[in-house]
């Protein structure tokens, strides 16, 4: 048995020394300075925010309706955060919104396609006659330079039966990033 202990303790001993080099260990001295130091996201410069909103009516016999809201500037890609919707439309109608945006992701640009991004809308009851769609929705959908963004709304085809007119105020909010 003190042979079994003097080998457990041989044992454990070479293993501390050789997992720490035989190396002394003394007690070293941490300084702390009271320099504040700047924060910020550098892979987020929210520095150049960005918000627009616009409003387009789906017509009596038509079924859905496109808004060009902004063309992103040169040396620019648009970051979009947050979008809503607000439509009131006559009764018997259902409601689908789209942002759709582009990103250069081919040698012509004219070949990238347009991504339509969907926002919820819920039916929210009538509001002086109109029943009332809403959208609100956080999101993160990209837009590159010289590229149009769009507001789409459209409805249920039987609603366009020649009675009501639609009317969709579409608004998004985000920021630029320089491009190189």
């Amino acid at each position: 048995m003190k042979r079994e202990s003097v080998i457990s303790l041989s044992l454990a001993l070479i293993l501390l020394v050789a997992f720490f080099g035989g190396t002394a260990f003394a007690a070293q001295s941490v300084i702390i300075a009271n320099t504040p130091l700047p924060v910020r996201d550098v892979d987020n410069p929210a520095s150049q925010p960005f918000q627009i909103s616009g409003l387009t009516t789906i017509g009596p016999f038509d079924t859905s309706s496109t808004i060009e809201l902004f063309t992103v500037p040169a040396g620019k890609r648009l970051v979009i955060e947050y979008a809503t919707v607000y439509a009131g439309a006559g009764e018997g109608n259902k409601m689908v919104a789209f942002i759709s945006t582009k990103l250069i992701t081919t040698p012509d640009p004219n070949d990238s396609p347009f991504v339509a991004h969907s926002l919820l809308m819920t039916e929210q009851g009538t509001i002086n006659d109109p029943v009332t769609f809403a959208a609100s929705q956080p999101m993160r959908v990209y837009a590159d330079p010289g590229t149009k963004v769009l507001g789409i709304v459209a409805r249920t085809a039987d609603a366009a039966d020649g009675t009501s007119t639609l009317s969709a105020t579409i608004t998004i909010s985000g920021y630029f990033i320089n491009l190189p």
